[in-house]
């Protein structure tokens, strides 16, 4: 069955809601569970419990990616990482990897097998969730083939799509499915406890408040307050009327941020990070990067990431120098701006 009508009969979802939420899918840039999410009209859980049921493979619910191994991740390389949108989470009841996919297939598994030398469990969990994580930890994620075949859906074709599920309680119903699986049972409960990096945790945590944040203002707080700890400057910049305009920051010579204004048509690593819609470190020369520059502390390795909103850059955020030796940074920025527009979609506008 399709996804939306796993949910359906899952009843975690109303039909209304489901028609508008696949009607607006194209211009979101995001699969359908993911938009679910994070529009908060599902609880994630229930969206993996719908994924483990459609694939049929286990689900790795919210607490196990919570409490996932980060030392295994060493052992996929970045690039097999962010090609395939997978993460490791923990050592098997038989002596093998647990490692949770976005697509999770017996092609892939063979193939995460072969280079791991291990034997892997495969497990599925929301989209967006995972590739959050997965940027943090290997990098920038190659574009998601699903949503480069997918089809524009119009309205009507929608509307057509959720009706043909029929739910009257007069006509009979498909028999009640297995309860899906989740990974609780193939994770070996006897693993030592191994501490987690700082960074990491922190990361974790921070992402956590910005998906609960009761306002944008709330989540941008977080969000700056993390990079306050992890850079010597930060830069949250609202794209408006063709100019990138300062919203939120921190750093000794960013002044008054609301007076900040760059115009997004000149190049700068605002320009960059926005026309290419991926996080980058790729500063052109010119005036406004100067006085970018400027802004930020003259730092050697400034970088950006956009903030999207239902296909469009809505913001850029943009860091100087790291304040101490960090392990992926761009990841880490591009994870934040992540959760930042999934955070401002569910909550709209400001």
């Amino acid at each position: 069955m399709r996804i939306g009508e796993i949910l359906l009969l899952r009843e975690v979802l109303d039909p209304w809601v489901l028609t508008q939420s696949i009607q607006q899918q194209p211009g979101s840039r995001q699969r359908l569970v993911s938009l679910l999410v994070s529009r908060a009209l599902i609880d994630p859980d229930d969206g993996t419990l719908a994924l483990s049921e459609q694939h049929d493979y286990p689900g790795a619910m919210q607490r196990h990616l919570e409490r996932r191994d980060p030392a295994l991740a060493e052992l996929v390389p970045a690039e097999i990482g962010r090609r395939w949108v997978v993460l490791p989470l923990g050592k098997s009841r038989r002596g093998g990897l647990v490692v949770v996919a976005r697509d999770p297939t017996p092609i892939l598994q063979a193939s995460l097998e072969h280079v791991t030398k291990m034997p892997v469990e495969l497990a599925v969990t929301v989209a967006a969730h995972l590739e959050r994580l997965v940027r943090s930890i290997y990098g920038e994620l190659d574009p998601d083939p699903a949503l480069e075949a997918a089809p524009r859906i119009s309205g009507s074709l929608a509307a057509i799509d959720v009706s043909q599920l029929s739910l009257s309680e007069h006509e009979p119903m498909p028999p009640p499915t297995p309860t899906p699986r989740t990974v609780s049972r193939m994770l070996d409960p006897a693993l030592p406890t191994r501490t987690i990096p700082s960074v990491t945790k922190e990361l974790d945590g921070t992402l956590t408040q910005i998906d609960r944040a009761i306002n944008r203002a709330a989540a941008e707080q977080h969000a700056i307050t993390f990079a306050s700890r992890l850079w010597q400057s930060a830069l949250l910049l609202r794209i408006a009327d063709g100019a990138a305009l300062g919203r939120r920051g921190h750093g000794p010579r960013l002044g008054a941020i609301d007076s900040i204004i760059l115009p997004i048509d000149e190049p700068s690593l605002v320009q960059v990070a926005y026309e290419t819609r991926g996080a980058t470190i790729k500063a052109p020369g010119g005036v406004v990067q100067e006085r970018l520059a400027a802004l930020l502390g003259d730092p050697a390795g400034p970088a950006a990431a956009p903030v999207i909103v239902a296909g469009n850059v809505e913001a850029v955020l943009v860091v100087g120098e790291p304040s101490s030796e960090l392990r992926n940074p761009l990841g880490k920025l591009a994870a934040l701006a992540d959760a930042l527009g999934s955070a401002y979609e569910r909550l709209g506008t400001a």
